[in-house]
């Protein structure tokens, strides 16, 4: 029994042995791998030190520096990438160790960003690394279109999100500052960080994007509120809003420090942005564009306080906490929430988080496809602005109907724990369902699943209303029905003739809920979301919504011009599904006028008055390319009533049709009364 037990141990020893001999041919390959790029989840924070020399007259730059970090992950470094271009109009060159970098794989004299290169020595985990850069632009400063505007002789000014070389890792990631930027004298500027009046560096600390401006004939209005300086930016024209934007944030930003124990930044700058009424824009971190200052009118007041706190609020949401996922939803709709919070909390008046809600309800009764999580290479065909009907509009819908779901206070743990565990890092939205299910203790795949993967939307209406007194009480019977194609629970609230009022939720699971109410009086009212907090859309989409939404995205795909005999195959399509959206129905009549197909551009322009709500832009419209139509088309009568009564329906602004550089506008309608139009 001992000599088997010896043979069958000398059995496995000789088995052994033979395994770990075996050569193991993927133990080369991973070492290759490591030795290729690689981005760390989170990557270590990198501090930057630069001195620049800009000329803007000539858009030229002239900079050198260093980059320093520490691998604080647990693989050695090899490679690294730096977000630059070289090309006739921009040079970089870049040592480590004293070494001259040589970028892998591309052409002398001309690379596009990513530069990948290896470095000298590997960067072993804990070890510090210390790039040292001379970089230029010529001719070629990377302004921000629509943004940045060279204009008159009393007015100069350039925005840049970015001027600065900056590792690449195929994500944003914050890091920490130090550029001294030297500009003509007769210019004044504003970045991202704060002003060392000692060093001459701007600094700052979870920096997303340096930002610079860089204006002449302007002027700035300061003030402090605990560690950070805030600065607006104006000329003699924009002098008021700019008060009133300075205001606000002093108000706001004070606001958010005791509202969440602190504001990430120490400097905050509104700039100028663009001439066109868009509202604002985060150009960079700590640099918010505010669009449209010098046409200011005093009916605009509550927009400046609006924008203000607006892009405050994504000042946490996009540049401290940054988006993960594309496209950027969430940072968006924790922005409006923000916005919503600081409003609720002061009391202040009721301004655009409503209009968001309404952005996304108005998108589905248009039968447009609000799908979140589509390919990037879908984004191009949807023209209806993806970025606010869905990324905004829906984004925000998403987040306010989640808040109804889970209660304020479930809400507000989940928001400050992304803030504490995300401060300086990526958010998406698997991060945030899984910090919403752990904060509720509901798994809520139920939400976010069609909310992020489908087209479908809420929709209840309350069916019927009954109230029976029992000894001393009454019961109310609500029932509620469940009119859409997406399941939440929502808040119902009753009214008593005394005053009084209850809330109950529906059950999600059901497709007509009974709800009852006892009260000591007798039932007044019941309405659905009485806090207009969830994205309803009542009344639901007419027909089938799903072939509709079919037909519109073709329309959406389509171009303005040049569509040809297509646009009337689209055109029968729509009549054939019946289509209910008005938007669709007045993109086909422009195709088809464009293609000359005079009839059939009439009728799509009649389905699209049809379907049109009364105070949009489509009735104006519609009935003013009636009247080209029929003056092209020698109905001159025809086309003057139609003239009178696109009059009747002026919203209030210009219509642009960017395909033909043309505005139609009140004076345009006007002149058509005397001057037919042609093409």
């Amino acid at each position: 029994m001992v000599k088997n037990n010896r043979c069958f141990v000398g059995v496995l020893f000789i088995l052994l042995f033979s395994f770990l001999s075996i050569e193991k041919p993927h133990c080369g390959e991973i070492k290759n791998q490591d030795r290729l790029f690689w981005a760390p989840k989170n990557p270590p924070t990198a501090a930057y030190r630069f001195v620049c020399e800009i000329d803007p007259d000539t858009r030229s730059l002239k900079g050198s520096g260093m980059i320093r970090f520490n691998n604080t992950t647990k693989r050695p470094i090899y490679r690294l990438a730096i977000d630059w271009a070289v090309n006739e109009h921009q040079t970089i060159e870049i040592r480590s160790q004293g070494k001259l970098i040589h970028f892998l794989d591309s052409p002398k004299g001309q690379a596009q960003s990513p530069l990948v290169f290896e470095l000298p020595e590997r960067l072993n985990p804990e070890n510090e690394l210390m790039l040292m850069l001379n970089f230029s632009m010529n001719d070629s400063l990377p302004i921000n279109p629509g943004l940045s505007i060279a204009t008159d002789s009393t007015v100069d000014y350039l925005t840049m999100r970015t001027f600065l070389p900056g590792l690449w890792w195929g994500f944003s990631t914050c890091d920490d500052y130090e550029v001294m930027i030297k500009v003509p004298s007769d210019y004044i500027i504003a970045t991202s960080g704060r002003l060392n009046s000692k060093t001459g560096y701007y600094s700052g600390q979870s920096i997303r994007h340096f930002g610079l401006f860089i204006g002449k004939n302007y002027e700035v209005m300061d003030a402090e509120v605990g560690e950070t300086l805030i600065s607006c930016y104006y000329n003699e024209k924009s002098k008021y809003p700019a008060q009133i934007i300075l205001n606000t944030a002093v108000r706001a930003i004070g606001f958010f420090r005791d509202y969440f124990g602190f504001y990430p930044y120490k400097q905050l700058n509104f700039v100028p942005g663009s001439k066109r009424w868009w509202g604002g824009w985060n150009t960079a971190t700590s640099l918010a564009s505010m669009h449209s200052m010098e046409r200011y009118s005093p009916d605009q007041d509550n927009h400046w306080r609006t924008m203000t706190v607006h892009e405050i609020a994504h000042m946490y949401w996009g540049e401290y906490v940054m988006e993960k996922d594309t496209p950027d939803w969430l940072w968006l709709g924790l922005g409006i929430y923000t916005q919503r919070e600081y409003d609720r909390m002061l009391h202040a008046e009721p301004n655009s988080p409503h209009g968001y809600l309404s952005r996304y309800e108005d998108a589905i009764k248009q039968y447009l496809d609000t799908t979140v999580e589509v390919p990037p290479h879908h984004l191009h065909k949807m023209e209806y602005f993806f970025n606010s009907v869905v990324s905004h509009g829906k984004g925000y819908s998403i987040i306010s109907t989640l808040y109804s779901v889970l209660g304020h206070d479930t809400f507000d743990r989940i928001i400050r724990r992304c803030l504490e565990e995300f401060g300086g890092h990526r958010l998406g939205a698997s991060e945030f369902q899984l910090i919403c299910e752990q904060e509720s203790q509901d798994d809520l795949g139920w939400f976010f699943e069609p909310w992020l993967r489908s087209n479908r939307y809420p929709s209840y209406r309350i069916g019927s209303r009954k109230c029976v007194k029992k000894g001393d009480f009454y019961e109310s019977r609500i029932t509620v029905d469940r009119t859409g194609t997406l399941n939440i629970p929502v808040p119902v609230a009753v009214l008593f003739e005394d005053g009084t009022s209850q809330i109950q939720f529906t059950d999600r699971t059901l497709e007509k809920n009974t709800l009852i109410f006892r009260s000591v009086s007798p039932l007044d009212s019941a309405v659905i979301d009485p806090d207009h907090l969830v994205a309803l859309v009542v009344p639901p989409p007419k027909g089938d919504f799903d072939s509709q939404v079919e037909v519109c995205a073709t329309i959406n795909g389509l171009p303005w011009t040049g569509v040809a005999e297509k646009g009337l195959v689209v055109y029968n399509d729509a009549k054939k599904t019946g289509i209910h959206s008005a938007r669709m129905w007045y993109k086909l009549g422009l195709i088809l006028y464009d293609a000359r197909y005079y009839s059939q551009a009439i009728n799509a322009f009649n389905y699209a008055l049809t379907n049109s709500d009364k105070d949009s832009y489509i009735p104006f419209a519609a009935h003013t390319w009636k009247g080209h139509i029929f003056d092209l088309s020698d109905k001159r009568e025809s086309a003057l009533a139609s003239y009178h009564k696109a009059l009747k329906v002026y919203p209030g602004y210009a219509i642009t049709l960017s395909q033909y550089n043309m505005e139609i506008d009140k004076k345009w309608v006007e002149q058509r009364l005397t001057i037919p139009f042609q093409r």
